[in-house]
């Protein structure tokens, strides 16, 4: 008896455990899971009248489908702060349950023992209201703000462990994983305008205190992209004369900002040809921008960019006609907006290309040596400023916590450069060809950084998984000692050794292909730049016949910008004024002479830089030697050590 009781005890654990077990568990903001639905559509109606006192209310509809049987199977929803009145299933009243993560501040409601069945598509209904409200801390940047009598909505947060914050002012499945189409309903108190994303509408007045403006887009979008602007604004067409005719494209601004917003976003269709140059067709059917009273950054909404306006006056005091961060927001329609990320680890993709648009705009307008100066002034702001401040952090998969957030400057520096440094590996052509390939194959979709990796390997049928596993899943980067000794030959030759070796902490990883400028200053004050590809821990480089230089640096991004840091040093072989050292091959030695045969070291490199070999040398009565028996025929560069002092010269074995 007491072995049945065991036994079906047994039995009720292992099947409560397979039933729990085949529950679905919410995707966290870092952590993409598989659910057993699918969110098609949003259709809301949001209730702003009293939104000067940080009031709504509103009803949302979430259209979704089963695409498991939704047996033992939830259906999550995310509101923050606000209340839940009541929910409906397929119009009917149900329960509902709310739960938050032990380890992060992360919570969510959820409904269970729902009808249906696979492929099902259903509906369930929120009735919600209360105080808006925007994430804690002392510089809040995700939420629903009023400053200056202007209600917005910012979609993301920097220091939150939930990161998505529209959960703040709409019950919605706030994850990036899972983008739907939507049609908001706003009423709003009469003399105010609303901003807001996709095409919009005003159908009617309500009453005489209240107006109704309905939006909608037919491309989906994640939920951390859905934003509102309520104030007394203005209206400015972009640029009208230059865009296309068909495209919505509007500046919403108060009225004591007008000149400056008028100079910040003058001739605007720069900005946008040169983004569709380099990234394909603009993706949507607006172009917006709401300029707020905030101090602390722009939001890329989708087709509605939230835009501050200490940066318009910023540019308009400083007569400064380039808007960068304008055309940063933008580019994100590309990167981030039409392809969002699968979940926020993978954040760093939006920012690293947003800000490489900066410089690939300056490029198209002022030439390439202004791309160049530009991610060199982000190269040495990330290695002389960042990565002190924040940690060495990867682009992928970085910690939050302080001094680091869910948007770490590493992600948007860092990532521009290596941009570059992928650009320069693939060459123009095929760099842009595989953006605009992916973008247009991922377009309106979520993916993940594994997608990106996949897809360019396919593209360039290049195995590129030491690139980003080296600089995108790796934090730190590179640290270079380099020395040169130049061998002179006579008064306009001569002849150059440089060794580099990576010297940065060996639980960073060592690098591989790190393309590295060398930069010759000559004795006419002109530079001599060749690039090179350092492609193990330490290589050595021969160049013959160089005019001789007065001084030497690398990495001035003359013609690549690499992210590495580095330490030179330049000696000139004076002793023997570049004339060549003496040897003789007999056998299988290399012999030589030297003042003393002891205490002296040698590496021998192919022409490709790798080391062969290395050791001690031998002595033979007044002769030293070099024991070069294992070396096949060909050339190679032969380098003594002795005191600290390096010589090197070229030999052949026949």
């Amino acid at each position: 008896m007491k072995q049945l009781i065991i036994f079906l005890s047994f039995c009720f654990f292992f099947c409560l455990a397979n039933i729990l077990f085949s529950q679905n568990r919410i995707s966290l903001p870092t952590e993409f899971r598989q659910q057993p639905f699918d969110v098609l559509h949003y259709d809301a109606t949001i209730d702003l009248r009293n939104g000067m006192k940080k009031k709504i209310s509103g009803i949302c509809n979430i259209y979704f489908r089963w695409t498991q049987h939704p047996k033992n199977n939830f259906f999550f929803f995310h509101l923050r702060d606000l209340n839940v009145d009541s929910v409906f299933y397929q119009h009917q009243k149900i329960d509902f349950y709310f739960k938050g993560e032990d380890s992060i501040d992360y919570s969510y409601y959820f409904l269970k023992n729902l009808d249906g069945k696979e492929n099902d598509t259903v509906v369930v209904t929120i009735y919600y209201s209360g105080e808006v409200t925007n994430e804690k801390g002392s510089n809040p940047f995700g939420g629903v703000f009023l400053k200056d009598s202007v209600l917005f909505a910012n979609g993301v947060g920097f220091h939150n462990e939930y990161v998505s914050a529209t959960q703040h002012w709409l019950p919605c499945y706030d994850h990036p994983s899972d983008k739907a189409t939507f049609r908001f309903t706003f009423l709003y108190p009469k003399g105010f305008t609303l901003a807001t994303n996709g095409k919009t509408e005003i159908i009617k007045n309500l009453d005489d205190t209240t107006e109704i403006l309905i939006a909608s887009s037919r491309y989906p979008i994640a939920t951390y992209l859905m934003t509102f602007a309520l104030g007394r604004f203005k209206m400015m067409e972009l640029d009208p004369w230059n865009l296309p005719s068909n495209l919505e494209k509007l500046v919403f601004y108060l009225p004591k900002d007008e000149k400056a917003v008028q100079f910040a976003f003058n001739n605007f269709a720069k900005y946008f040809y040169s983004l569709q140059n380099r990234f394909g067709r603009y993706p949507f059917e607006k172009i917006g921008y709401v300029v707020v009273p905030f101090d602390n950054g722009a939001m890329e909404h989708q087709t509605m960019i939230t835009f501050p306006n200490n940066y318009v006056y910023y540019l308009y005091q400083r007569k400064d006609t380039n808007n960068l961060m304008g055309l940063h927001e933008l580019s994100h329609q590309w990167f981030g907006n039409s392809v969002s990320p699968l979940d926020f680890r993978d954040a760093w993709f939006n920012e690293a290309f947003a800000t490489y648009s900066e410089s690939a705009f300056l490029e198209l307008n002022f030439g390439f040596d202004a791309y160049l100066k530009d991610l060199l002034q982000k190269k040495n702001y990330y290695i002389n400023y960042i990565a002190s401040k924040e940690g060495l952090l990867p682009l992928f998969g970085y910690h939050r916590k302080p001094p680091s957030s869910n948007y770490p400057a590493t992600i948007y520096y860092k990532g521009a450069v290596v941009v570059g440094m992928l650009r320069y590996l693939l060459g123009d052509t095929t760099f842009f060809d595989l953006l605009r390939s992916y973008l247009d194959n991922f377009a309106y979709t979520s993916a993940s950084t594994n997608d990106f990796l996949n897809y360019t390997i396919g593209h360039t049928l290049q195995n590129l998984n030491w690139f980003f596993e080296q600089w995108i899943f790796q934090q730190g980067y590179p640290i270079l000692e380099i020395k040169t000794t130049q061998y002179l030959a006579s008064p306009t030759k001569s002849n150059v050794l440089v060794s580099i070796q990576q010297i940065q902490l060996t639980n960073y990883g060592s690098y591989t292909n790190i393309p590295v400028e060398l930069n010759f200053t000559l004795k006419n004050g002109k530079s001599l730049d060749t690039v090179v590809i350092l492609a193990s821990k330490e290589q050595i480089f021969w160049f013959d016949s160089l005019p001789p230089f007065v001084s030497f640096n690398t990495n001035l991004g003359r013609k690549v910008v690499s992210l590495f840091a580095s330490s030179v040093y330049t000696t000139i072989d004076s002793e023997n004024s570049g004339k060549p050292i003496e040897y003789f091959i007999e056998g299988d030695k290399i012999f030589f002479r030297m003042l003393e045969c002891q205490s002296f070291q040698f590496n021998i490199y192919d022409v490709f830089g790798r080391e062969v070999k290395s050791g001690n040398g031998g002595c033979d009565g007044l002769l030293c030697y070099v024991d070069i028996s294992n070396l096949a025929n060909g050339l190679y560069v032969l380098v003594l050590k002795q005191y600290g002092n390096l010589r090197s010269f070229k030999i052949i074995k026949n």
